[in-house]
């Protein structure tokens, strides 16, 4: 999981989502991002065609560009 520094990213409930995912939680300068991307980036690929389900509060909504 990625949060950008300096912002509020509710970092117990991130890290409580990366912990159950077997993960972490990157905090990331806006000033280094394509240098962070780079890293993680370099990472090996640890799974493909997966589906996720994402459970949000009844207030959020997400939406799709399509």
């Amino acid at each position: 999981m990625i949060s950008i520094k300096g912002t509020d990213c509710k970092m117990v409930e991130l890290g409580k989502v990366a912990d159950a995912a077997g993960g972490q939680v990157n905090i990331v300068d806006p000033l280094k991002l394509t240098q962070e991307f780079g890293t993680i980036l370099s990472d090996p690929i640890i799974a493909t065609n997966v589906k996720a389900t994402f459970l949000t509060h009844a207030g959020q909504n997400i939406w799709h560009a399509s």
